[in-house]
């Protein structure tokens, strides 16, 4: 009863957050059209846009990815006990709080539950940067190689805001590290994309493959030619492919 009047609480904190930052993000000019276009076309205009306030895509994505997954909190908890329990998970990862993820997880909820664009509690975490959480995650066996409606992974994400710790444990756990969004896009190109040099550095020394192109044929030395950063250009050059280690 007392976890239960715990998640009530937290609901309703987490959906005023959550009303209160998409009201912020329309009334910034970004319909809920942007997140399609960014990841699944990688629009220029967006990209441009995305490099500038990277602080602001942690909101939006993650006010979006909780959208649906609030039910009535006041509605009593055995209406639809799944639901609440799934509610209850995104809503303690959502705020990184892994005692209330460890209570949840003990209802026997699948760890790899989705919401409506099919984000998992572990792609919600990475996005965030709660490595605790993350490393809590996979230790229950949370899937990192599971991908939502655009393609993202959970690697992805973290690689696009820049945790590299996080990047870490998740490749340590299975992640792939060459898998591709619906827009071509690799763990790569999402943080060369947004300047994340240090992720860059992290993903070459664990041989990426440098050759895939995106959706607008441009593999991730080019796009970071394209975005004129120069430095993590500079690194991608420096990493070998394999017939240059052979000579």
């Amino acid at each position: 009863m007392e976890i239960h009047k715990y998640f009530v609480q937290l609901d309703r904190i987490q959906k005023s957050r959550f009303e209160t930052c998409w009201a912020r993000s329309m009334a910034r000019g970004v319909g809920a059209f942007l997140l399609p276009v960014i990841l699944s076309r990688q629009h220029n205009s967006a990209l441009n846009s995305l490099r500038r306030a990277p602080s602001f895509l942690l909101v939006f994505v993650t006010c979006l990815s909780l959208s649906g997954n609030f039910s009535n909190a006041d509605t009593d908890a055995a209406s639809n006990p799944t639901e609440d329990a799934k509610r209850n998970l995104f809503v303690a990862v959502f705020a990184g709080k892994v005692p209330p993820v460890r209570a949840v997880l003990e209802t026997g909820i699948d760890i790899n539950s989705t919401n409506v664009t099919g984000v998992t509690p572990l792609m919600l975490a990475s996005l965030k940067g709660y490595h605790e959480l993350v490393i809590v995650l996979l230790e229950e066996r949370a899937n990192p190689n599971l991908q939502d409606k655009f393609g993202m992974t959970a690697l992805m994400a973290a690689s696009m805001m820049g945790h590299p710790k996080i990047a870490e444990s998740l490749i340590r756990k299975g992640a792939k590290l060459d898998m591709v969004s619906n827009n071509k896009m690799t763990a790569l190109s999402f943080a060369v994309s947004q300047s994340q040099g240090e992720m860059v550095s992290l993903l070459l020394s664990k041989n990426v493959d440098v050759a895939i192109k995106n959706s607008d044929g441009l593999t991730a030395l080019e796009l970071a030619e394209k975005n004129g950063n120069t430095a993590i250009a500079k690194l991608i050059k420096s990493k070998k492919t394999p017939e240059q280690k052979d000579q």
